[in-house]
């Protein structure tokens, strides 16, 4: 879709830009659409006979995503936020963000994995694995992304190069890869935090403290810097990597009150 929709075929000519973000919209949707297609063949889309999927609904589904939709939202914002530098920024942005979406994968699968193992380990009532797990995840996380930090400030320039050929691009995707590779490591750690949490059935709290974190800390933060302190672009990105790091303190400490052993 995007190579045709961007270059066209035959004597249609594309529609350039607009072209990569119907393909991108006509992909999410299709995969929406067939996603739910399975659920409903599968009787998992029917509430009235099905008391467990109101459950899961109630206490994590709708937290879940309500905090999905509020953390992408903010994130989406701070896009808009660059665009308003120009062209040049959003390049940039745009070539930090491919590289370091695919270096994130690593830390969002893990973020499912441990909410997995917690749960399993909370649903047998085996409360002594909960913590290591949660440390060995954390651990594991904390060298990936402090590992991808160490290679994007080493080879941030050369990953801008063979992605522009504008210097201006390239010089401030340098530095952006910098801070981003920086706020990446905090990001880690909180979604690892996150999905310790919903391990042990904990939506409700987090989520509304993620929200408030982001829309009322972070993003505020993100545009004094980025416009009224005049740091520009990589200021944007430091005061939201600031609101990221208070969540990714809060959280795991939150999950270590919450597993603390019962004594008496």
């Amino acid at each position: 879709m995007n190579y045709v929709l961007i270059w066209g075929i035959g004597d249609w000519p594309g529609l350039g830009l607009l072209g990569a973000g119907l393909a991108s919209i006509l992909s999410e949707t299709l995969a929406l659409l067939v996603a739910f297609i399975w659920l409903w063949r599968k009787g998992l889309l029917r509430p009235a006979g099905n008391k467990a999927l109101r459950r899961h609904l109630t206490l994590g589904g709708i937290p879940l995503a309500i905090g999905y939709t509020g953390e992408g939202a903010a994130y989406a914002l701070v896009g808009i936020m660059l665009g308003i530098f120009g062209a040049t920024a959003l390049a940039a942005n745009q070539i930090v963000q491919a590289v370091g979406g695919v270096l994130y994968m690593l830390p969002l699968g893990l973020a499912a994995a441990v909410t997995i193992r917690i749960g399993q380990a909370s649903g047998a009532e085996n409360p002594a694995r909960l913590r290591p797990i949660a440390v060995a995840a954390l651990g594991v996380v904390t060298c990936w992304m402090g590992a991808v930090t160490i290679a994007l400030v080493l080879s941030g320039g050369w990953l801008a190069a063979a992605l522009s050929d504008d210097p201006a691009v390239i010089t401030l995707a340098t530095a952006m890869f910098i801070v981003v590779a920086l706020i990446q490591v905090i990001d880690g750690a909180q979604s690892t935090g996150l999905g310790a949490l919903r391990g042990i059935m904990d939506f409700g709290w987090p989520t509304r403290f993620t929200l408030a974190c982001y829309w009322l800390f972070a993003l505020p933060l993100a545009a004094a810097l980025g416009f009224w302190a005049g740091f520009g672009p990589l200021g944007v990105w430091v005061g939201y990597g600031i609101g990221t790091g208070l969540i990714a303190v809060v959280l795991p400490i939150r999950f270590w009150r919450l597993t603390a052993p019962k004594h008496g």
